[in-house]
């Protein structure tokens, strides 16, 4: 077990903070972006062939793809070796 600890540790020390940072920032915005394009489309029905549901469906529903992706970003980074890929891709 800590064995585990002190890999992962030693892993998110390697993270490029700064592209994981823009990449929520981002992310955020979107969320933002598609509630602001969708509220009003979205509770009368437009986008949904007549049906009207609430005003923050397509948000919500925007917001879990960007937990999703945020989890998936980290544990590929977390589980991927980066320099045994560098070593296998430029070996000549």
């Amino acid at each position: 077990m800590k064995k585990n600890m002190r890999v992962i540790r030693r892993r998110l020390k390697g993270l490029d903070y700064g592209m994981l940072i823009s990449f929520i920032i981002l992310g955020v915005l979107g969320v933002i972006m598609i509630y602001s394009a969708s509220m009003v489309s979205a509770s009368k029905g437009a986008l949904t062939g007549g049906v009207p549901i609430e005003s923050n469906y397509f948000m919500k529903r925007q917001f879990i793809f960007l937990i999703v992706g945020i989890l998936v970003i980290i544990f590929i980074a977390l589980c991927i070796n980066i320099n045994f890929l560098k070593t296998r891709m430029y070996k000549n």
